[in-house]
């Protein structure tokens, strides 16, 4: 038995909505000498956007449509009447206009409507009136918008960089696991198949973070925000280049196991517990813990690292693979210990 979907209730943008019209009306009463500024209320809630930069966008837009207008309707309309050829003719010179400013679809019907409205009323005070109630309707979206819009994406992109942080960890551990079992072709395979599959997770991460990127673009009311996006910023790209060097040991480790039917133990032993130490960093990262936390981590892994290149170099291994595996961890070790140096606090 299917339930109904309820209507769910945006509290924040019924909040928004009211203060930005209200605000609207106040301010443009003090502006102008109008009694009843409605334009003013009107621009404000059609301007309003969910992020601040969609609000400027169109509080921009809206802007020059009316100012486009207005300066077509007072060029139009010295010695002309209304007539269903001036209204016509009025509309398509509007539309023009609009195109020729690159407006979008409702920009130039703005500029058509304001060419029109003032025509139809012969007041330039009204046309006075029209474009400092829409530059204020306009001003007071930005400003609500950025007051009264706090913003989630930065949240929600935090915990998808994690989680596939969280993800790159348990895959390190798992091929951690497979040299220690003497390399098994079968779990070898599963582990490169699961290793790509690494990058749906890190697409998703990344969308997360673009769209963090947008809803704070122009936005100067939260910086706590900035500081934790600037963060996303530095890691999510150390955590692309991380999946595809762990995918390219994976993708070593399964040639080793085809072609060899034994392995150097000693080395084997080393890139383990390189691979351990690197799994440990990043789930240290994915957990939230920064700082000396992560700096230690760091340095183990690194020093796991250097020891599997003494170890190849005192028994060097037959397979090139190993040597392109040494230099995968290495790069993973060089990419997160500068994420872990170069954080931001």
């Amino acid at each position: 038995m299917t339930q109904k979907l309820r209507p769910r209730l945006d509290l924040i943008a019924v909040g928004r909505a009211a203060a930005a019209a209200a605000v609207a009306w106040t301010v443009a009463r003090a502006l102008t000498t109008a009694v009843d500024p409605y334009l003013a209320p009107v621009a404000a809630i059609l301007c309003l956007q969910v992020t601040v930069a969609q609000s400027l966008g169109r509080s921009l837009e809206r802007s020059a449509a009316v100012v486009a207008g207005l300066w077509l309707a007072v060029a139009f309309s010295h010695g002309m009447g209304i007539s269903a050829w001036s209204v016509g003719l009025l509309t398509a010179l509007g539309v023009a206009l609009g195109q020729l400013l690159r407006l979008g679809s409702t920009g130039m019907a703005q500029v058509a409507v304001t060419a029109l409205l003032v025509l139809a009323i012969h007041r330039r005070q009204y046309a006075w009136a029209r474009g400092v109630d829409t530059l204020v309707g306009a001003a007071v979206a930005v400003a609500v918008t950025a007051a009264f819009s706090p913003p989630r994406q930065v949240h929600q992109a935090q915990i998808l960089s994690r989680q596939t942080a969280a993800a790159l960890a348990v895959r390190l551990q798992a091929l951690a696991h497979a040299l220690c079992r003497g390399l098994p072709r079968p779990l070898v395979r599963r582990q490169l198949i699961r290793a790509r599959a690494l990058e749906r997770r890190l697409r998703v991460a990344e969308a997360g973070l673009q769209q963090a990127q947008a809803e704070l673009r122009w936005n100067w009311m939260a910086p706590r925000q900035r500081r934790h996006l600037r963060q996303l910023e530095l890691w999510v790209p150390l955590l692309g280049r991380a999946v595809a060097q762990a995918r390219g040991v994976a993708r070593s480790l399964d040639r080793i196991a085809a072609a060899e039917a034994s392995h150097p133990g000693p080395l084997s032993e080393g890139v383990a517990q390189a691979l351990q130490a690197l799994a440990s960093a990043w789930q240290t990262w994915a957990d939230g813990r920064r700082g000396g936390a992560l700096v230690l981590c760091c340095r183990r892994a690194e020093q796991a690292v250097q020891t599997a290149w003494s170890i190849w170099r005192a028994h060097p291994a037959p397979s090139q693979e190993w040597v392109a595996i040494l230099v995968d961890l290495e790069k993973m070790v060089e990419d997160v210990s500068v994420g872990a140096h170069g954080r931001l606090t």
